[in-house]
């Protein structure tokens, strides 16, 4: 009786590790847990406007989540300087917990940072604007380099 009882029990036990400790042992099951789209660094990524991107060997996400304004100067108008989008994304770490930040496509403003140890930096916005043309905040895609 007593063997049946050390054996129940580290049935219970090894069972408990193994559901708890997936994440620590698996990268990739810590995105499985949401429903994102993968995040590769060290290569050109687009993130469209309200989804969440994973990155299973770092264990973050990342949601561009707002537009602050497209202030670019539209296709079809002249303009006396380039203009300029911001952009706001969220940063949630499974280490270090959640990050806000904004980005912005005119040069003179802040165009890219560093969160805990990786880069984010706006290449570019798209849809560039046209005069007369309204976009919704859900047409936009930002294009991002992300690297360590």
């Amino acid at each position: 009786m007593k063997h049946l009882t050390v054996i129940s029990f580290s049935l219970i036990l090894a069972t408990g590790i193994f559901i708890s400790g997936c994440e620590t042992f698996c990268g990739k099951c810590y995105c499985d847990n949401y429903d994102t789209q993968a995040l590769l660094l060290n290569d050109t990524v687009e993130l469209r406007f309200g989804e969440i991107y994973c990155n299973a060997d770092h264990r973050f996400m990342l949601t561009f989540d707002s537009l602050y304004g497209d202030g670019r100067c539209p296709i079809g108008m002249m303009c006396l300087w380039e203009g300029n989008a911001r952009i706001h994304l969220t940063l949630e770490d499974k280490k270090e917990g959640s990050s806000k930040f904004i980005l912005n496509t005119f040069n003179g403003n802040l165009t890219d940072t560093a969160i805990h140890g990786i880069r984010y930096e706006l290449i570019n916005l798209e849809p560039y604007p046209i005069v007369d043309v309204e976009y919704q905040q859900k047409d936009y895609t930002a294009i991002m380099l992300i690297s360590e």
